[in-house]
């Protein structure tokens, strides 16, 4: 394992290694719709790499060091990679659930000491900006508010800046603060609720990031043909280590379909037709999500690509695997793990 690692304690690593050796390899299909008739935005693994760079870099501008909190209030777009990662390989990043209150979200922000906010602007805006207003007035170290936003970008609020508008002016080669990483340095502080469903921050560390990632490239004998389908939020771990940085690993493609994931019904509704478009190879779900499937036929939709279906978070009730395999054929994997534990700890074997 130290053989495969060398030179890889870190996700901005795993990222640039990737880019190096496949660049103009497909990192991500973009789906804003979630149908199998739109056409996908395609993301290079050098464009990542580059927009990863320049995040890190804006952050850097800002005044972020490496024990520095960049936290994020976004859907699951491909600049909430670039802000993930990016924010990672400035200072720490702090990924959080859109849907919490105020409340939540404001003590999750001033436990972490958040200096950055990153949010995306809904066009209807109203309860949402009196949501900032809050947050603002309520963290007393947050120091700047990044807007990323896809639409018109007329008035704009004057505290804010831009993203879209200043992104292209920073350096996309490499790292302006000139950072050396040390495996040990905490990248993330991802919330948890664990059994009282009040949420906690489990600390990450870089190296323990990229082990995690790894060993689920090897627990699904993963590789650079791999597909994967990102329908669960960027702001959990399964989503940003199973069809993130374990696919960054292997130089593997990943379909991020729509902002909203599987809350979609459009996706849902295109599942299989997606799968078979985009030759997807695996996905990873919630219970809930697999008796969702269950009601779309996979009809004339060819899936034979599909090699492993994974299933986590709560356990499967039987009859749900059992109807969903002898639907696909596929072999349903169910795996456990913790917010704390960086992911999976223990996958059903293939």
């Amino acid at each position: 394992m130290e053989n495969r690692l060398q030179g890889l304690c870190s996700s901005y690593e795993v990222i640039r290694n990737a880019a190096q050796n496949r660049p103009e390899k497909t990192a991500f299909y973009y789906l804003k719709q979630g149908t199998a008739e739109e056409e996908a935005i395609n993301i290079s693994y050098g464009d990542l790499f580059a927009r990863v760079t320049q995040t890190a870099n804006l952050f850097h501008d800002l005044g972020v060091g490496t024990r520095d909190v960049i936290s994020y209030i976004l859907p699951n777009l491909p600049q909430t990679h670039y802000v993930l990662w990016g924010g990672a390989a400035a200072g720490i990043v702090n990924p959080i659930n859109p849907m919490l209150d105020t409340d939540h979200i404001v003590g999750i922000m001033m436990a972490a000491k958040s200096k950055i906010l990153v949010v995306h602007m809904p066009d209807d805006d109203g309860e949402y900006g009196q949501k900032l207003e809050d947050i603002k007035t309520r963290v007393p170290t947050l120091t700047h508010i990044i807007q990323v936003k896809s639409g018109p970008t007329d008035d704009l609020p004057d505290d804010m800046v831009y993203y879209e508008t200043v992104i292209d002016q920073y350096n996309a080669d490499q790292l302006d603060s000139g950072r050396v990483f040390h495996g040990d340095d905490i990248c993330s502080l991802f919330h948890t609720g664990g059994t009282t469903g009040t949420p906690k921050m489990a600390r990450h560390s870089h190296y323990n990031e990229v082990v995690n990632a790894m060993m689920v490239t090897l627990a699904m004998d993963m590789t650079s043909d791999d597909v994967g389908l990102c329908g669960l939020p960027l702001f959990h771990v399964n989503a940003a280590i199973i069809t993130g940085l374990a696919c960054f690993f292997k130089a593997a493609s990943v379909v991020l379909a729509t902002p909203a994931g599987y809350r979609t019904p459009e996706l849902i509704a295109d599942f299989w037709k997606i799968v078979e478009k985009y030759r997807v190879t695996f996905f990873s779900g919630v219970p809930t999500i697999y008796s969702s499937l269950l009601q779309v036929p996979v009809a004339t939709s060819d899936v034979s690509s599909l090699r492993m279906a994974i299933c986590g978070a709560a356990p499967m009730p039987r009859e749900v695997i059992r109807k969903f395999e002898a639907a696909t054929g596929l072999a349903l994997l169910e795996g456990y793990g913790m917010t704390e534990s960086h992911l999976i700890i223990t996958l059903t074997p293939p």
